[in-house]
């Protein structure tokens, strides 16, 4: 199954490229504070919209999300676990995936009716300091390890350490599963992050991708077994193995994307 919409995956590149923002203080948790219902939530800002079967689920502002099961001629709201600004959803069968603001990641097992939130900031700052911790202490075990390279591991430690103290404040922009245990999110700074077990655990892999500033990645698209990576800046990879391997290649670098991404399928505007 292919990415829902390549439109997302050009507006993204696009509209994205954003400072994300924290809670402010004072106020809500948003990643513990459900979505409100009411009927202005059809009026709120909308990121993205996938096909779940016969339904249409979109996703956007206040932890919104919609479904219609007549081609979007009704929308019904649904309980979403979190307030945060949603930007994509990624449907494989009925399993679904929509990705937030503050690091959040939900997922559904029935095709969008009911959401529950798998990951947030708060894990991935987690993650990402042990993921640092990890390649320092191998490296500095490692007596033919370049210096330079240690000094960079400890500038992502820092960097690490630093987001953790922060709190949750930077967005996934985007989810793509290949299949139901294998999967990829992305966000700001480079953030990328896999899974191989449907979710359960998640590993960093923006160390082998060629993005040494960390712009942000913002969208997904799977296409001829292929994983593409669009990003801040015109920033475009490619990728044979699902990011997995080293096997990825700059592709572009500029600051439009070629008008034929937009007519490769039929989307939702």
């Amino acid at each position: 199954m292919t990415k829902h919409t390549l439109c997302a995956f050009v507006m993204a590149s696009s509209l994205f490229g954003l400072l994300p923002f924290s809670s402010q203080a004072g106020l809500p948790d948003r990643l513990e504070q459900p979505a409100s219902h009411s009927d202005a939530a059809k009026s709120v800002m909308l990121l993205d919209i996938a096909r779940s079967g016969e339904n249409l689920v979109a996703v956007g502002d206040l932890g919104v999300i919609l479904i219609s099961v007549n081609e979007g001629r009704d929308w019904q709201q649904v309980s979403s676990p979190v307030s945060t600004l949603l930007t994509a959803v990624f449907f494989q069968e009925d399993q679904g995936w929509v990705t937030g603001h503050d690091g959040v990641l939900l997922t559904s097992k029935d095709a969008g009716l009911t959401w529950e939130k798998v990951l947030d900031g708060h894990t991935i700052n987690a993650l990402l300091v042990e993921d640092a911790q990890s390649k320092l202490e191998s490296l500095q075990a490692d007596a033919y390890a370049d210096a330079m390279d240690i000094e960079d591991a400890e500038f992502d430690l820092e960097d690490a350490e630093v987001a953790m103290e922060e709190g949750p404040v930077n967005p996934l922009l985007d989810v793509l599963f290949t299949s139901s245990q294998t999967g990829v999110v992305v966000g700001a700074y480079g953030l990328a992050l896999s899974t191989v077990d449907g979710g359960q655990t998640w590993t960093s892999f923006a160390d082998r991708l060629p993005n040494p500033d960390r712009l942000h990645l913002n969208a997904l698209l799977q296409a001829d077994d292929q994983l593409y990576i669009a990003g801040e800046a015109g920033l475009l990879l490619k990728s044979y193995d699902q990011g997995q391997s080293c096997r990825v290649c700059l592709l572009l670098m500029m600051g439009l994307f070629l008008p034929w991404l937009s007519i490769r399928m039929n989307c939702w505007l």
